[in-house]
């Protein structure tokens, strides 16, 4: 928790460097992999039923999410738990 929060505190630092704080209410959402790691050989799936320990870190900031990751390795029964905590889920855009 006090990594998201000192990642908030590291970017809010460089807007007020480059003098550029009123730009800060744009942002609005940290990338994040929720609980999903995998290999060449082996996807660990998220845990639903798994103590959700990112969204406490977003406790007490307003108007902040996380982007889900890896999203397109997920089982389809999981976005509906992702989208209940404070997740949002890009779909993926294939080139053509």
């Amino acid at each position: 928790m006090r990594h998201t929060h000192s990642t908030l505190k590291a970017h809010f630092d460089a807007f007020k460097a480059a003098d550029i704080t009123r730009e800060w209410s744009r942002v609005n959402g940290l990338d994040a992999q929720p609980s999903l790691e995998f290999t060449h050989t082996q996807i660990n799936h998220f845990d639903q039923a798994g103590p959700d320990h990112l969204s406490e870190a977003l406790f007490g900031i307003q108007h902040f999410y996380f982007e889900a990751r890896s999203t397109d390795y997920h089982h389809l029964s999981v976005y509906p738990d992702l989208i209940r905590r404070p997740f949002s889920v890009l779909p993926k855009i294939k080139q053509v």
